[in-house]
């Protein structure tokens, strides 16, 4: 199921959300980013641009359907640093954002759906090849599992506040 994008890809965020690039809002690191990217049409923006912007959690609610539009069927897109960058930024996002947004963390479970399929083909390959003990690929390490419990862990936060 493809995410429903809400705005105009042609507009950037400057003109979606001209109140949040205020100078005094942001700081030294946002604010490179922003220069870079804010002026952007949307539909313009690449893989390492929505990576840190996620990673800065900076305009959300834009940036996040792009992204998970952009992991349908590749779950494991290699952004700015490895294999599975641009959905373990998006799965480390701001818990505030994803609260606000069940329907949109709801959109990402199958991409995590699909991700855990990839690394069961990945293990099942591996152990039929090697005949041994064969531990996750070298792109599933600790930041994606950490992503991961991130991301779960704000589902338990909002049934716990329903």
């Amino acid at each position: 199921m493809a995410v429903e994008i809400q705005f105009d890809v042609q507009k950037s965020l400057l003109e979606l959300e001209p109140e949040n690039w205020g100078v005094a809002d942001l700081d030294e690191q946002q604010l490179a980013i922003a220069q870079r990217c804010a002026a952007k049409p949307l539909r313009r923006l690449g893989l390492t641009e929505l990576y840190l912007l996620l990673r800065e959690n900076l305009a959300l609610p834009y940036v996040a359907p792009l992204a998970i539009q952009r992991l349908e069927g590749e779950p494991f897109l290699e952004a700015a640093t490895h294999r599975g960058d641009l959905l373990t930024a998006l799965m480390e996002s701001d818990s505030r954002f994803w609260m606000e947004h069940y329907a949109l963390w709801l959109d990402v479970i199958p991409l995590l759906e699909a991700a855990v399929v990839q690394i069961q083909e990945y293990l099942q390959r591996e152990a039929e090849e090697e005949e041994g003990e064969v531990y996750l690929p070298w792109h599933v390490g600790d930041d994606f599992m950490g992503a991961l419990l991130h991301f779960r862990g704000i589902h338990n936060a909002t049934n716990a506040i329903d």
